[in-house]
């Protein structure tokens, strides 16, 4: 995620330090809104084009479980598994996130890439079908856990 530092010091070595400590922007107090929406925008534009890019020719892997994601293929155990598109991105992104809890509200946004508006049954439905799917292929193994209250992780 980018870094916009926002500071009321304009020295030069304040401006390199701000940087250096790994932000990726500095704006100097005062300024107009405008100025910071558009640098936030940038940065955005930016991380979202390095980010997509990123992802493919990769493989992605958990346990049993691999994923081509220039092919958009899945295996579990060798043997190829059917997926959705819905189903096939909520999977990639909970490899791309091992280990991490994922609410339903970021699954939802990052997937479906709007708004949440409690569509949580909609995320829960297409959980249960991918886990559904991963069992018959693994005979009952658990990949995608719920962490109650929180969300899901691989």
């Amino acid at each position: 995620m980018p870094i916009i530092f926002m500071s009321a010091k304009a020295e030069d070595m304040d401006i390199v330090q701000g940087l250096t400590a790994g932000g990726d922007d500095y704006i100097v107090k005062p300024f107009q809104p405008i100025q910071l929406l558009s640098r936030v925008k940038a940065q955005l534009r930016r991380y979202r084009q390095y980010n997509d890019n990123n992802d493919s020719g990769k493989n992605l892997h958990y346990r049993e479980l691999s994923m081509d994601t220039q092919s958009r293929q899945v295996w579990v155990n060798g043997r190829e598994i059917r997926l959705t598109m819905k189903e096939y991105e909520i999977l990639q992104l909970l490899l791309l996130n091992k280990g991490m809890v994922l609410s339903i509200p970021q699954i939802y946004e990052r997937v479906w890439r709007e708004e949440f508006l409690h569509s949580e049954n909609t995320v829960m439905m297409h959980i249960a079908n991918l886990r559904n799917k991963i069992k018959e292929a693994t005979e009952g193994e658990e990949y995608v856990q719920t962490v109650w209250g929180r969300g899901y992780k691989l």
